[in-house]
């Protein structure tokens, strides 16, 4: 195990584990780490100073993730399909599981799980965890230890679709952490993607080129750090912006993440069905003016990722910037990118520019 800068320098190399797992600090500015050493059923905590190991529990199959919580210590046990809390006696009590293995929300106790493989501690204090068999995203309350599940249809119901409660689907996810302003993020492993759970709705972070992401954090800026595990790289991810780039462990320097960088997310939109949303767009010419000499020199298109969130029309020929464009919006729920593109000449060239905006719709029934 590596504890590096986001450099990418390392600073401790911690050996001797057989397939750690769920790692975190054990506090902010903590000197200390958590560690799920998930092959050899065993939880520790270590000091990075010295490497001084501290057992938490060996009592557990397959823990896979560790945090604190309400005081204690909780462990995500995927091999018995439950959620345990150590006290400061090392003794283990259940919050939730019965040890079979399905999709039941209800008391802790009598709620069944499906593989708990990551853990969060929600802006509400809530115990948020990921049930990777189920694809789900759930969550434990933490003033009635009832099991809620947000996102997930049951065992083994897998799927990629954005969506709400009912309609949103993931396929074996690994990776959860909460963001500075209440968001869960998830590293969607099966499907090579990161998710975001926003308010009641999970949406795709629009960022290609992922392989079996196995973790992720969330860093105090906003960005995620994300162990894609597929590609043996760490890879820093702005989530807003939409922009990736991987460490370059043991040696100063980074290198760019592959492939192309999708539209920034402009905002979240949430609309009537059948309404119109208004937009305006414009992107900088420079020294350059409008060149008409092929037709009009604004043109503007629009696509989703659910062909029914948009009605026609989809696509504008316009004779100058800005442009405004009036989108016909259907039913549904998931992504919409418009893109502008300008004919500009100037003394040197004539140029194409281009410019995008992705926007995250929910449109709600009852619409104009």
């Amino acid at each position: 195990m590596l504890v590096t800068t986001l450099e990418g320098e390392v600073l401790h190399e911690l050996d001797g584990l057989y397939q750690p797992q769920g790692v975190r600090f054990d506090g902010a500015g903590s000197t200390h780490v958590l560690v799920c050493e998930t092959g050899a059923d065993r939880v520790w905590r270590i000091a990075l100073d010295d490497g001084t190991r501290e057992l938490v529990t060996d009592r557990l199959a397959s823990p896979w993730d560790v945090i604190r919580w309400r005081g204690h210590l909780v462990i995500a046990e995927a091999g018995r399909h439950r959620l345990w809390a150590v006290d400061r006696d090392g003794e283990l009590q259940v919050l939730a599981g019965t040890g079979a293995e399905a999709l039941h929300d209800g008391p802790g106790l009598e709620a069944v799980l499906a593989q708990p493989s990551a853990l969060a501690v929600t802006a509400d204090d809530d115990l948020a965890f990921l049930d990777a068999e189920a694809g789900a995203l759930r969550v434990l309350r933490a003033g009635t230890f009832v099991v809620q599940t947000l996102a997930g249809a049951g065992l083994f119901a897998w799927g990629s679709d954005d969506g709400g409660r009912d309609r949103a689907r993931m396929q074996h996810p690994l990776g959860l952490a909460t963001g500075p302003d209440g968001a869960l993020y998830v590293a969607d492993t099966f499907n090579g993607l990161v998710r975001v759970w926003r308010g009641s709705h999970l949406w795709t972070v629009p960022i290609d080129g992922f392989a079996e992401p196995g973790g992720l954090a969330v860093l105090a800026d906003g960005r995620l750090v994300v162990a894609d595990t597929g590609n043996h790289r760490v890879v820093l991810v702005d989530p807003v912006m939409a922009g990736a780039v991987a460490l370059d462990v043991g040696r100063p320097g980074s290198v760019d993440a592959p492939g192309p960088q999708p539209a920034a997310v402009a905002g979240t939109i949430v609309q009537p069905e059948g309404s119109v949303l208004d937009l305006t767009l414009d992107l900088d010419t420079g020294d350059d003016v409008l060149d008409p000499a092929g037709g009009p020199p604004v043109r503007v298109r629009a696509v989703a990722t659910d062909p029914a969130l948009l009605r026609e029309p989809t696509s504008w020929a316009l004779p100058a910037l800005p442009a405004q464009v009036r989108l016909a919006l259907g039913e549904g729920s998931g992504r919409v990118t418009v893109e502008l593109l300008a004919a500009t000449c100037g003394p040197d060239a004539c140029r194409l520019r281009r410019t995008q905006r992705a926007y995250d719709v929910l449109l709600t029934a009852g619409g104009a």
